[in-house]
């Protein structure tokens, strides 16, 4: 995974490993973030079209299903207030 993400020109953030960005310009319009922990990935974007194209181009290289929106990540319940554009996991 580590070496896909780095060839998608991303890289990790801080000493993370499971942690990577990847800056805006060339492939995608938008700044990426991905957060990766055993089979649980997950992805965030400021355009749902970017990272929807994203999301399909990572699926055809990597053995993986798009599980819709999420609620809930490594056991932590996501909360969302879209009108003040943020999240918390709790």
């Amino acid at each position: 995974m580590d070496a896909y993400f780095k060839s998608e020109g991303f890289d990790t953030i801080g000493f993370e490993e499971s942690e990577w960005v990847r800056p805006a310009g060339g492939k995608y319009s938008e700044v990426i973030y991905v957060s990766a922990y055993v089979d649980d990935c997950l992805l965030s974007c400021k355009s749902l079209t970017v990272m929807a194209e994203f999301k399909a181009h990572m699926l055809d290289r990597l053995i993986g299903i798009d599980e819709g929106e999420v609620t809930e990540y490594l056991g932590c319940e996501l909360v969302r207030d879209r009108k003040a554009r943020t999240e918390q996991l709790i």
